[in-house]
C-alpha cells in the first residue's frame, strides 16, 4: 500500500479554480464552482479511484511524487506524512492567478502579467504552444464553501494561500477577514506564499491565528533578482524588513534554483542568514530549459568552481539534450528584447546568446 495523507486530509484549489488532491497532482478533479459543498470532492468517482489504486500501486495522478522518490529519494508525499497530524486538515488555496510580476520561470496560468509576453512567444514558436489567457479569481461563493467546510469540522486547519500573488487579490483579504471572525480562528494556521512586493492592510491582525507563516519568493541577489523577477530588489528588501516587524515566526525565503541563479547559491543562503530568515529551495521543473544543468561548457565550468563542494554539483554535470540549450538562448534573447534587459551585462557567464 502506498499511503499518502493528502488523499484524505488535503484539498488543493489551483490558480484556475480546479480542485486537485494536492499541488503535485496530475489530474483536475472538478472546478470548485461546480461543487455544492467542498467536501463533496471526496465522493467523486475519480477521487475514489485514486485512493483504491494507491492501495496496490502508484496512480498516474501521483506520478510526480513517484518520479521524485525514484530520483531524489523524497517527495511531497513524504512531506505530507511529516506535516499532517491525525487531527489536522490542510487546504492549499490558490485564490486566483492575478499577479503583478512575470518571473522568467512562471507561466500565464499562474500570473496574469505573463499573458501579453506569452502570446508573443507562442506566436513565434519559442515557448508556450498555446498561451493560456484565462484570468481567474475565487468568487465569494467559492470562498463560502471553504468557510463552511472549516466551520463544520472539528479538526485544526493549516491553510496555505498562494496565487498569483495573494497580497494583491481582494478575495485574499476577504477570506482572511472571514477566517478571523471564526470562533476557532486560534486553531487555524496560515501560510502565505508571496512575492513580497505588497504589504497587506491586515498584516497587523495575524496574531489572532494559531500560527502565521510567510514564504517570500527570493530568486536572486540584487541584479539577478531583478532580472529573473522583473521587479525591484530594493522594494523586496524594504518590505522584508517591514514584514519582520509584524510576524513573530521566522520568515521563509524560498528560491527556485535555475540556471539563471545557481551561481548565487551561497550568496542566497548568506543573505537569508544575515536577515534571520529560513532559506528553502526547489529545483525548477518547468520550463525544462531553465534547469541548473542547462549550461554551456564554459558556464558549467564557472558554476562548478563555485558549487564544487555542493551536493548539487552532480546534477549540474548531468548530460542533457543540446536542443534545450538552444531553447534557453532563444527564450532568453526574446525576453531580453521585450523587457529591455541584457543577460550579458547582468549574468555574464551565461552570455553565449546565439
Amino acid at each position: 500500500m502506498i499511503s499518502c495523507k493528502a488523499l484524505t486530509q488535503n484539498i488543493q484549489i489551483d490558480p484556475q479554480g480546479f480542485v486537485r488532491i494536492c499541488c503535485q497532482s496530475a489530474d483536475k478533479l472538478i472546478h470548485v464552482s461546480e461543487l455544492e459543498r467542498l467536501e463533496d470532492v471526496f465522493e467523486l468517482a475519480q477521487h475514489k479511484d485514486i485512493i483504491t489504486t494507491m492501495q496496490t500501486q502508484w496512480h498516474s495522478n501521483c506520478s510526480l511524487c513517484k518520479t521524485h522518490e525514484e530520483t531524489n529519494g523524497t517527495s511531497r508525499r513524504d512531506s505530507y506524512d511529516e506535516w499532517i497530524t491525525s487531527n489536522q486538515f490542510r487546504l492549499d488555496i490558490n485564490c486566483g492567478n492575478h499577479c503583478n510580476l512575470n518571473c522568467r520561470m512562471c507561466t500565464p496560468g499562474n500570473s496574469t502579467s505573463w499573458i501579453p509576453e506569452a502570446k508573443i512567444l507562442a506566436a513565434k514558436g519559442i515557448h508556450f504552444q498555446t498561451a493560456r489567457t484565462a484570468v481567474h479569481e475565487l468568487s465569494k461563493e467559492d470562498i463560502e464553501k471553504i468557510l463552511s467546510f472549516i466551520r463544520a469540522s472539528n479538526k485544526e486547519f493549516f491553510i496555505e494561500l498562494k496565487g498569483g500573488e495573494p497580497f494583491i487579490m481582494p478575495r485574499t483579504e476577504y477570506f482572511i477577514e472571514q477566517l478571523l471572525e471564526l470562533p476557532n480562528a486560534n486553531k487555524i494556521s496560515i501560510e502565505v506564499v508571496s512575492n513580497g512586493t505588497r504589504i497587506p492592510r491586515w498584516i497587523n491582525k495575524v496574531s489572532k491565528f494559531k500560527e502565521f507563516n510567510l514564504v517570500l519568493s527570493f530568486d536572486g541577489i540584487e541584479e539577478v533578482y531583478t532580472y529573473i523577477r522583473n521587479s525591484s530588489w530594493e522594494t523586496f528588501v524594504e518590505n522584508l524588513n517591514i514584514f519582520k516587524k509584524h510576524i513573530s515566526n521566522k520568515i521563509v525565503l524560498h528560491t527556485t534554483l535555475q540556471n539563471y541563479n545557481i551561481h548565487q547559491y551561497y550568496k542566497l543562503t548568506e543573505f537569508a542568514n544575515e536577515h534571520n530568515c529560513t532559506w528553502s529551495t526547489n529545483l525548477v521543473v518547468r520550463p525544462s530549459f531553465l534547469a541548473i544543468n542547462i549550461l554551456s561548457e564554459s558556464a558549467k565550468d564557472y558554476v562548478l568552481e563555485i558549487m564544487k563542494n555542493s551536493r548539487l554539483s552532480k546534477i549540474i554535470q548531468t548530460k542533457f539534450d543540446p536542443l534545450l540549450l538552444d531553447k534557453f538562448y532563444k527564450y532568453t534573447y526574446e525576453l531580453d528584447n521585450m523587457r529591455n534587459q541584457q543577460l550579458k551585462e547582468l549574468i555574464p557567464h551565461l552570455q553565449e546568446i546565439k
